[in-house]
């Protein structure tokens, strides 16, 4: 039997939890949120049920599926249109389409800058133009743009400070963004970048004179919402979970993706569900079960699939799902029940989405 250090777990947890509510139990310490539940024991505990988490685990967290990142997104909703082909893709990117190699960002590129906007004391700060619909410079003038500079979810002209590269990450062919570091709600932010064909995007820094007005490709806006701000909206990934504490324990650590299993009475969680032909994994539906765990080969394991750099990010602790949709378009081509599917998150807001019944309907589960 083995005693966990209450305040080394909490360090652990990088301050994530400062809000919540605790309360010690006898020998359980129960950490409650909106959000997540976190239960430590003094001891291990054996699940009772086949389906349940286990066969045992010291401590473990659950999480809704609608609890989506706030820190990614796409540069460009061309990228959209072939990320399951992408992030599916186990080549490194040479068995792609070419396409999709033309469109790849390249992040070598010295005109690949993440602009985040500032307050007029920020130093190093530039005057910036970020727009969301951006043609590459061989198809538009950009003098003519800084005209109408303020259009809500479209255009913003202010302050930007450009990022260090230690406080973003992107995907080159899945064309998406991961911020290292929390922007405001009201806040703007932008790109520039040249793609592998050769077309660039924005006026970086590298390319303009210290007086220049920079133009970014606007990937995130003020208050993005779908009602008030649909093309940036868009742009907003809503398949990327943040995964509490500093690193992932190199051994013993499980992931696993549940539905509830009756709709009506709540009842357990269920790593099966209803579907056309039978029951189905839902983990396999949604792509994040493939292969073996810790390898890169099939058949699936019953666990969520951890491949550094692809779906799983262990710097950041992002958990990246490989299809863009995988609770409403992935539950529909495999013939789940209808009741199950849950496009809200993605046409929706999180503040909304939160309030309806289907919240429940889906959980992870970390345990080790």
């Amino acid at each position: 039997m083995r005693v966990l250090n209450f305040f080394s777990f909490l360090k652990s947890f990088s301050g994530k939890i400062n809000n919540h509510n605790f309360f010690l139990r006898r020998n359980v310490i129960i950490v409650l949120s909106p959000f997540i539940t976190v239960i430590v024991l003094t001891a291990l505990f054996s699940a009772c049920k086949s389906d349940a988490v286990g066969p045992s685990y010291t401590y473990k967290y659950d999480f809704n599926v609608w609890y989506y990142s706030d820190s990614h997104y796409f540069t460009d909703t061309v990228y959209t249109s072939y990320y399951d082909i992408v992030m599916k893709d186990m080549t490194g990117g040479a068995g792609l389409p070419q396409y999709i190699k033309d469109n790849r960002i390249k992040i070598t590129s010295p005109d690949l800058e993440i602009w985040v906007q500032c307050d007029n004391t920020v130093p190093g700060k530039r005057d910036a133009l970020a727009c969301i619909q951006l043609w590459d410079t061989g198809s538009s003038v950009y003098d003519t743009i800084i005209i109408n500079q303020q259009i809500p979810g479209m255009k913003f002209f202010g302050y930007f400070r450009k990022l260090l590269p230690s406080e973003y990450y992107v995907f080159e062919y899945a064309g998406f963004i991961g911020l290292k570091i929390s922007v405001p709600d009201n806040y703007h932010a932008g790109i520039t970048y040249s793609t592998a064909a050769g077309k660039k995007y924005g006026k970086s820094e590298y390319g303009s004179a210290p007086g220049d007005t920079l133009i970014l490709k606007m990937f995130k806006c003020a208050d993005q919402s779908p009602d008030q701000t649909p093309l940036a909206w868009k742009l907003k990934m809503k398949n990327v979970y943040k995964l509490f504490g500093e690193r992932i324990p190199q051994t013993g650590f499980n992931l696993i993706l549940r539905a509830i299993e009756n709709l009506n009475s709540g009842q357990e969680y269920i790593k099966m569900i209803p579907a056309s032909g039978g029951p189905k994994s839902l983990m396999e539906i949604t792509s994040i079960d493939r292969f073996t765990n810790p390898t890169s080969n099939p058949p699936p394991d019953g666990l969520i699939d951890l491949i550094e750099g692809k779906t799983y990010i262990s710097e950041t602790m992002d958990l990246i799902m490989p299809t863009l949709r995988p609770f409403s378009d992935d539950l529909m081509a495999a013939g789940v029940d209808t009741n199950y599917y849950f496009p809200e998150i993605y046409n929706t807001s999180k503040l909304y989405v939160q309030t309806l019944p289907k919240a429940v309907y889906f959980m992870f589960t970390a345990y080790w």
